[in-house]
């Protein structure tokens, strides 16, 4: 009986650190896991939460460029000025054209027009003069395709207004020659102010559309 509880009492002392080593591995193989498993949890709220960031980066920039594009009051002005000068030019070189086709055509009258026609051509390019002067840079780039297609049409405007003077200085005024170069002028006016009008909107400017008579 002695020997008997003495071999139980040796495989107690053998099987308890074994059993205790057993149960301290699986709770440390299970920290482990849970860990691992929090960590990965971690790991994809951060990359969720910076992917939910981006978009208001984004937004932010939008805003800052389109405050950069915005027009101050004064730019503004004076865009409106060129587009009103635009238009009564245009109106101006109409009536022009109704005089050289009238039957009872009077050159000093059509001279006296013509002046006029010119000073708000002039009017119209000061004002649009001006208005460039005053944008930065990133709204000149913005708007450049415009700018340069309101450059070329007004040396355009420049030789019709020069061959309109010749017609009229001639000692023997043609009117129907007069009033087809009048027509040119205006179809070039018409061209600028849809152009104008294009430009405008890039600064969310919507000026009156042109009347077309």
């Amino acid at each position: 009986m002695k020997k008997v509880t003495a071999t139980a009492l040796v495989v107690l002392v053998l099987i308890v650190p074994l059993l205790a080593g057993q149960t301290a591995a699986r709770s440390t193989g299970k920290g482990q896991r849970q860990h691992s498993v929090s960590g990965q949890t971690n790991s994809g709220k951060a990359a969720a939460g910076g992917e939910a960031a981006q978009p208001k980066t984004g937004v932010g920039q939008s805003a800052q460029e389109e405050e950069r594009l915005r027009l101050r009051g004064r730019e503004q002005d004076r865009f409106e000025g060129c587009a009103e000068s635009a238009d009564c030019a245009r109106v101006q070189a109409g009536e022009l054209r109704q005089l050289a086709r009238g039957k009872d055509f009077n050159r000093t009258e059509a001279q006296r027009q013509q002046d006029r026609l010119r000073e708000h051509i002039q009017s119209m390019e000061k004002e649009h003069e001006r208005f460039l002067a005053g944008l930065n840079e990133q709204q000149r780039t913005a708007a450049q395709l415009e700018i340069r297609e309101l450059e070329q049409l007004r040396q355009e405007i420049a030789t019709q207004l020069d061959s309109i003077d010749q017609a009229l200085r001639a000692s023997q005024p043609q009117a129907k020659r007069i009033a087809l170069e009048v027509r040119e002028l205006e179809k070039s006016l018409i061209h600028w102010q849809l152009v104008h009008r294009t430009l405008g909107r890039e600064f969310g400017i919507t000026p009156a559309p042109p009347v077309v008579r």
